[in-house]
C-alpha cells in the first residue's frame, strides 16, 4: 500500500481515546533507522478526540494500521 502526505486515512485499529474508523490527515512518515521498511506514518486527528488537556492530536500508526480513503493528487 502506497501513502503519500496528504492522503485522507481511515485507523484500522482503534486505541484510547481514537476508536477504530476514525479520520485523519497523514502529514508526516518517519522511517525507522534500524529497519528502512518500516515507516511511521503521522496522522493528524480531529481535535474532539483525545484527552481533554491534550493539546497535540497527532498519533504514529503503521501502514497496516491506515486504510486510504483518498488520495491527494
Amino acid at each position: 500500500m502506497n501513502i503519500d502526505i496528504g492522503d485522507l486515512v481511515k485507523i484500522k485499529r482503534g486505541s484510547i481515546g481514537v476508536p477504530e474508523g476514525t479520520v485523519g490527515l497523514v502529514i508526516g512518515g518517519l522511517v525507522n533507522r534500524a529497519d528502512r521498511d518500516l515507516i511511521l506514518y503521522e496522522v493528524q486527528l480531529p481535535k474532539n478526540l483525545g484527552w481533554p488537556k491534550h493539546d497535540e492530536n497527532r498519533k504514529r500508526y503503521h501502514s497496516h494500521e491506515l486504510e486510504v480513503i483518498s488520495e491527494s493528487r
